[in-house]
C-alpha cells in the first residue's frame, strides 16, 4: 500500500483462506492509492490480479466487482472468469483474481494505434453490440470508457465489474 505509484515486481502474496501463493509478475495498471492491476501466477494458472489498496473500503469494492462480474457472466457477456475474491494474509489489501486473457489488448491501445478506418469501425460495431447485449440483460456499464474493455481476437470483453449496475 505504501508503494502508491510504483511497485517492484516480482513479489508474492499469501491469500487468506487459501494455501497457494499468488506470484505477481508485471504491473499492468495503477490508480495511485486506490488499486493496482498485475499479471501473475496462482495455482499454476496465469491470472490478472486486482489489488484494492484502501484498507477501509476494499470489502465494498470487492463486493461490487464480484457482483458485476457474476452478472456479466450469467448474461453471457464476455468477461474474464472470476477465480478468487478476498484479502491478502497479514494485510488490509483486497485481492480479486480473474483468468488472464492471453493476447488481449486494451481497446484504448488499439484505438490509439491509429488502425485503419475499417478496423476502427469493426471495433466500434463490436463494442456497440456488446453494450446492447448488456442492456438487453438489464445491465449497464456506469464507467463507460475504452479502458474497461479488452479485445481478444475478434471478441471484446468487459473487465470492470465494479461499474456494472443491474437494472436501470
Amino acid at each position: 500500500r505504501a508503494a502508491r505509484r510504483t511497485f517492484r515486481t516480482p513479489f508474492s502474496l499469501e491469500l487468506e483462506g487459501h494455501g497457494d501463493t499468488l506470484d505477481l509478475k508485471t504491473l499492468l495498471r495503477v490508480v495511485p492509492g486506490r488499486r493496482a492491476v498485475f499479471s501473475g501466477l496462482w495455482m499454476g494458472r496465469k491470472v490478472a490480479a486486482k489489488l484494492f489498496l484502501r484498507p477501509l473500503r476494499f470489502r465494498r469494492h470487492l463486493r461490487r466487482e464480484t457482483a458485476g462480474l457474476r452478472a456479466l457472466h450469467r448474461a453471457g457477456i464476455p468477461t474474464p472468469e472470476l477465480l478468487f475474491a478476498g484479502k491478502a494474509k497479514r494485510s488490509s489489501c483486497g485481492v480479486l483474481l480473474t483468468a488472464y486473457l492471453e493476447g488481449a489488448r486494451p481497446l484504448t491501445d488499439l484505438w490509439a494505434e491509429g488502425c485503419d478506418p475499417d478496423h476502427r469501425l469493426r471495433l466500434l460495431k463490436a463494442l456497440v453490440r456488446l453494450i446492447a447485449q448488456m442492456h438487453h440483460h438489464g445491465l449497464s456499464q456506469r464507467d463507460l470508457h475504452p479502458g474497461n474493455f479488452l479485445v481478444c481476437g475478434d471478441q471484446i470483453h468487459s473487465v470492470d465489474g465494479s461499474a456494472i449496475r443491474i437494472g436501470f
